[in-house]
């Protein structure tokens, strides 16, 4: 006999009588299963087992969630600051929108809200990565990622006074209309002594991009010798963090640290992250 045979009954004629040892439970193999269990096995009693629907329960509603303040904040036209820092840049009218003094200006712009929103040490980690994932474009040169340092720069000791956004587009301003025009980093008065660092970009023949003398530039015949930038920026009317509320006021949102403080986290391939893959680049 084998243990089957012991469990539900011999296999053999005897397979009727239901004389294994769990025959109780479930009766012999010819009959219909029993509608209640014994109501008791060994010592634990058992209650009948009987089958019930399951109640029928009405659909719930899909609960819409509400996004943190912060995620819904860094979807502002490409994320931390960088829609509004190259609407400027165009909106300038400068020449150059690549190495040359509207780039300069659109990083400027740029490290400086960043630096007035968050502070310098998220300003400079966001600025760095961007320039490090700039080294994996096509056209990239260690000549134009000095360029963009040296203006970062330029732009974060803006940022640590600047008020509000439109104190940082007049500080901007001031910087582009004191440099050099030849972009070599000095002043245009040389008896400048600034203790700030002047703006810098390539040479004239090396800009990409508009450029001409209808550009806002020195040779443009409308006004010969000066820079005019718009007194009012279309682009700051639809800037929603551009309030003197929004500067840093010397601690991060937790959302804001655990997001960007985890560097080896976070910018391990910095090309996935939706804000590297969807800001432009100049």
């Amino acid at each position: 006999m084998g243990l089957l045979d012991l469990l539900f009954g011999s296999s053999g004629d005897d397979a009727t009588a239901g004389n294994g040892f769990l025959a109780p439970l479930f009766g012999p193999s010819n009959s219909p299963p029993p509608r209640d269990l014994p109501r008791a096995v060994s010592r634990f009693p058992l209650h009948p087992w009987t089958v019930s629907p399951l109640p029928v329960q009405s659909p719930q509603p899909v609960q819409t969630r509400t996004p943190n303040s912060y995620w819904a904040r860094i979807s502002e036209e490409n994320g931390f600051a960088k829609g509004p820092a190259s609407n400027a840049a165009l909106e300038s009218e400068l020449p150059g929108i690549e190495d040359g003094p509207a780039d300069a200006f659109g990083h400027m712009v740029w490290a400086a809200e960043l630096t007035r929103r968050y502070g310098a040490a998220i300003a400079s980690d966001i600025l760095d990565e961007h320039e490090k994932f700039g080294r994996h474009q096509a056209g990239w040169t260690q000549d134009a990622e000095n360029m963009d340092r040296r203006n970062n720069t330029v732009g974060i000791r803006i940022g640590q006074t600047a008020k509000d956004y439109g104190d940082v587009l007049r500080q901007v301003e001031v910087m582009i209309k004191s440099a050099a025009p030849d972009g070599s980093g000095g002043w245009r008065d040389p008896n400048n002594h600034a203790p700030i660092p002047a703006p810098i970009w390539f040479p004239r023949d090396q800009w990409k991009g508009a450029s001409g003398p209808e550009m806002n530039w020195y040779d443009n015949p409308a006004h010969p010798g000066k820079l005019v930038f718009p007194e009012v920026w279309p682009h700051a009317k639809a800037y929603p963090f551009g309030g003197a509320e929004e500067t840093y006021a010397g601690s991060v949102p937790s959302a804001i640290e655990g997001w960007l403080g985890a560097r080896e986290q976070q910018y391990v391939e910095p090309s996935r992250h939706w804000w590297y893959r969807n800001m432009p680049h100049p």
